[in-house]
């Protein structure tokens, strides 16, 4: 993105007060009817859907915003859309300003519970669904990953995990495109890791720092400074300056593809310490389950993983 795009977005940022009090519930609809060009109130090329919806969001009469991911073109509408027919690379992404708040990370004092917001990514100009877990001591955490019923697969391809999958309110791996960008955003992020087993036991890693590379560099992994009061022993110290493979991109240490010798990708050193794309189930061959060996050894794996940041404190 070139610098007078960034100083356009920031002009409309500082310029909008009242957009931390919108709150929208965005959809991607399937539609059958053209929308109407009397509605139209602005058209702009943007490299993202998530830039368009930033754009459209800083303009309080724009309520659909129709994106086409070939011409990377950016139309905003002051009408809510109800049926549109769309070519194949056309999305209608509808705001209704209701449900999820607009926040600037999950330490935001306007995060009070746990649940869906939205990401409020000022420095890459986006807008991106994320969850926000609130703890009892009233800690928040912006949750990357997910694990907890096995309905969703994790064995996937580079892309998915470069996009994310899954659902915020249920199973998911958020991107590590987003993850680059919310840990490479100036700020130094503390990590915790969480797991429960299949007998109820409870433990949890907190790394305080954490952050991974761009793609360029295969998203490498950089963590370190396991937390004193931590309850699992230290499964990811190992996998430091490892860059995540997939079964098609293998960047692993060893002469092996670690990620098709056991079904998930991951940050792989020579193979792995954890594993929390590993297969969902409690019964499954060595080393492949979601695995903190340095709790549970090889053969005991979790029944629930969750990996979430926050602010370095």
């Amino acid at each position: 993105m070139t610098i007078l795009w960034r100083i356009y977005f920031l002009f409309l940022f500082l310029c909008t007060p009242t957009l931390g009090e919108k709150q929208v519930n965005t959809q991607f609809s399937p539609v059958h009817k053209k929308p109407s060009d009397s509605d139209q109130i602005f058209t702009m090329q943007t490299s993202t859907i998530s830039q368009c919806l930033y754009i459209c969001i800083q303009n309080n009469g724009c309520l659909t915003v129709l994106y086409n991911n070939i011409g990377l073109l950016c139309i905003g509408y002051e009408s809510q859309l109800e049926d549109t027919t769309l070519t194949g690379e056309e999305k209608v992404l509808r705001l209704v300003y209701k449900d999820h708040l607009i926040v600037y990370g999950c330490d935001d004092v306007r995060v009070l519970r746990q649940g869906i917001y939205l990401l409020n990514m000022t420095l890459t100009a986006e807008i991106r669904e994320v969850f926000c877990e609130v703890k009892t001591n009233g800690s928040k955490w912006l949750v990357l990953m997910r694990r907890k019923d096995g309905s969703v697969e994790f064995d996937r391809e580079w892309n998915d995990y470069k996009f994310g999958f899954g659902s915020q309110t249920g199973e998911f791996w958020s991107g590590n495109e987003l993850i680059h960008k919310l840990t490479t955003d100036g700020r130094n992020h503390t990590l915790r890791v969480e797991l429960e087993s299949y007998d109820d036991e409870f433990i949890f890693a907190v790394y305080n720092h954490f952050w991974i590379g761009p793609e360029s560099d295969n998203y490498r992994l950089h963590v370190s400074g396991l937390s004193a009061d931590s309850t699992a022993g230290d499964g990811l110290s190992n996998h430091n300056n490892m860059m995540f493979s997939t079964k098609q991109r293998d960047n692993d240490m060893s002469r092996n593809n670690c990620a098709v010798k056991y079904g998930a990708p991951w940050w792989f050193s020579t193979c792995h310490y954890s594993l929390l794309t590993g297969k969902y189930g409690s019964s499954l061959p060595h080393a492949s389950g979601i695995t903190w060996s340095k709790s549970w050894g090889y053969s005991k794996f979790a029944r629930s993983a969750a990996m979430m940041i926050r602010p370095y404190i």
